[in-house]
């Protein structure tokens, strides 16, 4: 606990970005799924990525694991075992 900490009314623990699921754009427009690269530093102490967050705020309660699967899902026009394949 610092200075700011202890005027802060919220604190949200956020995931490192090596251990979240994630989605990201290149510079060139291709769109690819991010997938952790480490295991979780924390696994207690409610530790959130910014896609669960996000769903957390707007009432949702879902991983980002799932959150991106029905993101893309939705958005590639497949499903089933058409959606896995691709």
């Amino acid at each position: 606990m610092d200075e700011t900490a202890r005027l802060c009314h919220w604190h949200v623990p956020a995931a490192h970005f090596l251990e979240s699921w994630s989605d990201a754009r290149a510079h060139d427009g291709t769109a690819s799924i991010v997938q952790p690269l480490i295991a979780p530093l924390y696994e207690q102490g409610g530790v959130r990525s910014a896609h669960e967050l996000v769903a957390s705020l707007a009432g949702e309660s879902a991983s980002a694991y799932e959150l991106l699967r029905a993101q893309w899902s939705a958005n590639s026009g497949k499903s089933g075992a058409d959606f896995e394949a691709f």
